[in-house]
């Protein structure tokens, strides 16, 4: 897949009030992006461990182990998407779920080629420049007015565009 053919399929799109501990390291499925507009912490991926205030964001590729640890889980709002970065796999439109490393079951995790751009994680401790098109990616998956797909796509196409300059 050339990145001239990103076309992201939005799984899931939600705004998270509160974020619960986890004992373990979370897999992902699929694509994430977490953006925080409240909360504070540390984020653990790829061996490294980042600080976490309002503005940091995370794009994640399949198969990424990571791990976030809140200050105070009561006090979090986290924009959450699951996706793909091609339609190609529009047939399975509900969310594959978060596995834990002991949970995780590699035949889940659907195979495409991923642009080297996105094949590894992107991590910013201030992403505001990003925050309208995530904040407007989410309010359209929820609303699902006419055609909210197509146009939350758009969102975090542009999104992941902007991360990559």
């Amino acid at each position: 897949m050339q990145i001239e053919e990103l076309n992201p399929f939005i799984r899931y799109a939600s705004m998270h009030q509160n974020y619960y501990p986890q004992r373990e390291n979370s897999i992902c499925y699929d694509c994430r992006f977490f953006y925080v507009v409240e909360g504070d912490g540390v984020f653990f991926t790829n061996g490294e461990k980042y600080n976490v205030s309002q503005g940091f964001f995370a794009y994640l590729p399949p198969e990424t182990h990571y791990k976030f640890l809140f200050s105070n889980y009561n006090n979090v709002k986290i924009y959450v998407l699951n996706f793909d970065l091609t339609d190609q796999f529009y047939t399975f439109p509900k969310s594959l779920g978060t596995a834990t490393e002991s949970t995780f079951d590699k035949q889940k995790v659907l195979r495409y080629a991923i642009p080297q751009d996105f094949s590894k994680s992107i991590v910013f401790a201030n992403g505001l420049f990003i925050r309208n098109y995530i904040a407007d990616c989410v309010e359209l998956f929820l609303q699902k007015v006419a055609y909210y797909k197509h146009s939350a796509s758009a969102h975090l196409k542009l999104a992941l565009f902007e991360c990559l300059r």
